[in-house]
């Protein structure tokens, strides 16, 4: 089923005529019924033990059937990331093993190429669910303070459900109702809102609107032990040249001087145009690639 929003190389068009907007919780109901009515059951959820996993998950356990919470396990490095799921989630939920390592070592670069994503993470993702039936769902983040959280990289998701029909790239994003029901509710301009950082900002979001999700300790991305094993035993794989090539990027790890930007400058990420009801934004398309 085509998306609602239209992607043109770096412009993103995510204008719409909206009936009167409503709240995110009645948005996240319709989102689910629509996907119900548009995609194959079972529903995988791809989950982690972050807030924008348990909003997506409260979401299908209060409007959605036929779902299944799927998480997944690489090398054993990812336990930190998901061991708070039990706290939101008692029921049953699928764990799936991945072997990580060797996907980095003998397919990224198929993956990295076919979909045009400079993410290691992204890409690995991708290849995670290919045996998976029915409808693959990830969350993605929510559009708040007036600004979609995509990159470049990011869109591998996207480009990747073109080939795969039945993956949803971002649940957040994926009726206009949801996208925009978090916007303009008057925080913006609270002193005590514009103190807070862009995560707890995301926790005050959520549980104002009735989502109950249980924040954790830091925000992880899941492939943190993975950077450390990598800062550990490879070292020695980046050339001296590559050392002082990316000296000005933000991240001196070994697993994103492999990784990550010999395929930023592979792919020549793009920044990003979106073009928003009533405004047009522009966000430098690496915002987040520290990240994801």
């Amino acid at each position: 089923m085509p998306f609602w929003y239209k992607i043109d190389k770096n412009i993103i068009d995510f204008r719409s005529q909206l009936p009167v907007k409503i709240k995110p919780l009645e948005a996240a109901e319709l989102t689910v019924q629509s996907i119900l009515n548009n995609y194959p059951p079972p529903y995988h959820l791809m989950i982690s033990g972050g807030v924008d996993s348990q909003a997506m998950l409260h979401s299908w356990v209060k409007f959605g059937s036929d779902f299944i919470p799927t998480s997944v396990i690489y090398n054993n490095f990812n336990f930190h990331d998901i061991d708070n799921i039990k706290l939101f989630y008692k029921n049953y939920v699928q764990y799936i093993n991945f072997d990580l390592l060797t996907f980095l070592e003998l397919e990224y670069d198929t993956y990295s190429a076919k979909y045009r994503c400079s993410s290691p993470c992204i890409s690995a993702y991708i290849k995670m669910i290919e045996n998976l039936q029915g409808t693959i769902i990830f969350s993605g983040d929510p559009f708040i303070e007036n600004k979609p959280r995509l990159t470049d990289a990011i869109l591998g998701l996207y480009r990747a459900s073109m080939d795969k029909k039945n993956l949803i790239p971002y649940f957040f994003l994926h009726t206009p109702e949801l996208m925009y029901s978090f916007t303009n509710q008057g925080l913006f301009d609270k002193k005590e809102y514009i103190m807070l950082n862009d995560y707890e900002k995301k926790i005050y979001n959520y549980r104002i609107n009735g989502f109950p999700i249980f924040p954790q300790q830091n925000k992880y991305s899941g492939f943190e032990k993975v950077k450390d094993f990598y800062d550990s035993n490879f070292r020695d794989l980046i050339a001296p040249k590559n050392r002082l090539k990316y000296a000005n990027k933000p991240s001196k790890r070994t697993f994103d001087l492999l990784y990550r930007y010999p395929y930023e400058e592979k792919y020549n990420d793009m920044d990003l145009t979106f073009l928003l009801n009533n405004w047009t934004i522009f966000i430098k398309g690496l915002t987040l690639s520290s990240t994801l």
